[in-house]
């Protein structure tokens, strides 16, 4: 990788905007300097203008000495910013950070100006001598470079806030979106379908149990009303809230559908995505064969601080166009909430998912500090 490029890509992620756009408002700054400097030059008789053509061509000369004087100084400013963000950043040393940015700026300005005064001697002498303008250039080069470090730490800032914004713009939308997702799928009319269905053959032939089927739908749906705007719930909860759901599928499947729950109680009370062992419950069940004879085993247990879901794996020919949208929506929750996410994996004839459970307090503490 060039060094150009590894400046471009180092600006676009610093100030996020495009390398061209940078380079064009340094030559906008340029421009606005000298016709600033000049214009008090002259007015205050340093510097003579014989007419027009002598503003435009100092004008054009100085402002392009000037760009190539900005970019030298950004690109140890940038240095500088970078590092000063990763080991002195704002928040936590303001004082600290703003004497030693200082110095910085002051000393880059000095070596940079000492340099294109010197050069610019060699090709042209200065009338007033080089001492005087070095000391001159040096004091116009610190006074532009504090200005300027002050737009980039303005800019970088901005920039953060509105990265930020977008973030959690598009966090907002994507848990929205996660939470339809769930909605929908805890009311889908198969479901509601199947379950009717069911509920019928019940009423005719055993009424207590379809009394009983009636009870546990409407638990089902009561705790789906009562969580689908949290984040997290307790273990225990979804347990009970999964129980229901196998107590209905149990009732369309019969013995076709083996379910069993081996957690200690310490467990119990960590936190959950709502819905998260259900779905993959209802995925197993969608997405492979099973009957009397090929019983689907649903297992839950923990392992590592983690509740572990399997179940053998049995697919129907269907599952190769399957996009996954269930692992995607269930790893976004987890990372709305932190850095640990689902694992999915295929061992021996088994699906097996591992979740990460939450504990109480540092939930707790993470809502607190929001």
């Amino acid at each position: 990788m060039s060094i150009p490029f590894k400046i471009s890509l180092s600006i676009s992620a610093t100030f996020g905007v495009t390398f061209r756009r940078f380079i064009n408002f340094l030559m906008s700054l340029s421009i606005i300097i000298q016709l600033i400097i000049i214009t008090y030059t002259h007015l205050i008789g340093y510097s003579e203008l014989s007419g027009l053509p002598h503003f435009l061509s100092k004008l054009l000369i100085s402002s392009i000495l000037t760009f190539i004087s900005i970019l030298l100084i950004t690109i140890p400013n940038l240095i500088v910013i970078r590092w000063l963000n990763e080991s002195l950043p704002w928040i936590k040393a303001l004082k600290k950070r703003l004497i030693v940015e200082l110095l910085f700026t002051l000393l880059i300005a000095v070596f940079i100006s000492s340099i294109v005064t010197s050069l610019t001697h060699l090709f042209k002498n200065y009338e007033q001598g080089l001492s005087i303008n070095l000391f001159y250039n040096g004091l116009i080069f610190s006074v532009c470079n504090l200005l300027l470090i002050a737009i980039y730490e303005a800019w970088i800032q901005f920039n953060i806030a509105k990265i930020a914004k977008e973030k959690e713009i598009n966090l907002k939308h994507e848990n929205a979106q996660i939470r339809f997702e769930v909605l929908k799928n805890q009311v889908n009319p198969h479901f509601m379908f199947n379950s009717l269905n069911v509920l019928s053959g019940l009423i005719e032939n055993d009424k207590k149990k379809a009394q009983r089927f009636i009870n546990e739908f409407s638990k089902l749906y009561r705790y789906v009303l009562q969580t689908i705007e949290q984040p997290l719930v307790e273990l225990s909860k979804e347990l009970d809230f999964v129980q229901t759901f196998v107590f209905l599928q149990t009732i369309r499947y019969g013995k076709a559908l083996k379910y069993s729950v081996d957690l200690p109680s310490n467990l119990l009370e960590r936190n959950i995505p709502p819905f998260a062992i259900q779905i993959l419950i209802e995925n197993a069940c969608k997405h492979n064969i099973f009957n009397i004879d090929r019983p689907l085993d649903i297992q839950i247990n923990a392992q590592d601080e983690r509740i572990v879901i399997r179940n053998n794996y049995q697919p129907k020919l269907s599952n190769s166009s399957s996009n996954k949208l269930g692992q995607k929506n269930l790893t976004s929750r987890y990372l709305m909430i932190g850095n640990e996410r689902p694992h999915f994996r295929l061992v021996n004839g088994y699906y097996i998912v591992s979740l990460p459970l939450i504990n109480t307090k540092k939930y707790e503490n993470l809502n607190n500090r929001r």
